[in-house]
């Protein structure tokens, strides 16, 4: 899947306009506050993702809150032929966001799984050595799109989770919410490793902790909310769960920025195999701090994907010339 277009209109610091795409590499270069990253969280709401801030700041500062923003992209299969009919996607965006796909309304779960996405952003290099809760927030958009109920069961569970700890807090027994929360957070932790299981590269290897042998994680956790029951009244809050999942990732070479671009295009390779959809790849700010061989290497990396791309950068460079990349200058407005 690709997209063919977008178009914007009262979004962030685009007043009107549309552009149209390669269906390859697409370099969005510009100088800061050009609207490059507005460009790609365009493209997350346009695929399900949502916006990457908050709704009331996506609307074009210039204009009248009364005025709605929109957003529209047509996409299609890649090739170009009289059979290739496009599909229309459609955001307007008020105090909340709503999603048309060839007019008629569609869920954020459902436009999701009609053309699957992965985004890369300057943090995303924290799933080598950030914070647990990063890692755990990339296994949980990958699960999204394999396992299509997974969203809505992650949202059941934190609302049980919530729930528990309102108990805690309260004084009160939270054993009314053992077998929901055991059953909910173990499915999302066996859906987590199911998909890790699935994910392999010669230059890594992954691996989830907490470790759990000869047993499904509903029962894990069963056995762990015993055990730490105690120290969770003391704690008011679970000491176990489907929110304390983390990955360890071994790594045998290289640089940082580098390695995650491989662990991302593993994911897009599992998707594409899952879902029988080539997915597309968003990079945000892809190549800062990369020395031109690794720029080169990305590059080709991505080339070689044979996907639709979209990379942005501050400034042009001649590695794109060897690799079949359009590029795409946007301007400060006035």
């Amino acid at each position: 899947m690709i997209f063919e277009n977008l178009s914007a209109i009262n979004f962030r610091n685009f007043d009107s306009r549309k552009f149209s795409w390669s269906t390859n590499l697409n370099l969005i270069i510009g100088k800061n506050a050009s609207g490059k990253t507005n460009l790609l969280e365009a493209f997350s709401i346009l695929s399900g993702w949502g916006a990457f801030g908050k709704i009331r700041d996506l609307q074009n500062w210039n204009h009248s809150m009364n005025q709605n923003t929109l957003l529209n992209a047509n996409i299609g299969q890649g090739v170009r032929s009289a059979q290739n009919l496009s599909s229309n996607i459609q955001a307007k965006i008020s105090s909340q966001i709503s999603l048309r796909f060839n007019e008629k309304r569609i869920s954020s779960t459902e436009l999701r799984l009609e053309i699957p996405t992965i985004f890369f952003s300057p943090t995303s290099v924290n799933l080598i050595d950030g914070a647990p809760s990063i890692r755990r927030s990339f296994l949980n958009k990958l699960c999204a799109l394999i396992f299509p109920a997974f969203a809505k069961r992650l949202s059941e569970f934190r609302f049980i989770t919530r729930n528990r700890i309102d108990l805690l807090r309260k004084n009160l027994p939270a054993s009314a919410t053992d077998i929901p929360f055991c059953k909910l957070g173990g499915w999302i932790m066996d859906a987590r490793r199911r998909v890790l299981t699935q994910i392999s590269h010669k230059d890594f290897t992954l691996k989830l902790f907490p470790e759990i042998p000869d047993s499904s994680s509903a029962e894990f956790l069963f056995r762990e909310i015993q055990r730490t029951s105690q120290r969770e009244r003391y704690a008011l809050h679970p000491i176990v769960g489907a929110n304390y999942d983390d990955l360890a990732i071994a790594l045998s070479r290289g640089q940082k920025r580098k390695l995650t671009l491989e662990l991302i295009i593993s994911a897009a390779e599992l998707i594409a195999k899952t879902l029988g959809k080539n997915p597309v790849l968003f990079f945000d700010d892809l190549f800062a701090e990369l020395d031109p061989e690794n720029r080169a290497f990305s590059f080709k990396k991505l080339a070689q994907t044979n996907w639709q791309c979209f990379v942005t950068s501050p400034e042009n460079f001649s590695a794109h010339e060897k690799y079949n990349c359009e590029i795409f200058k946007l301007e400060i407005d006035p």
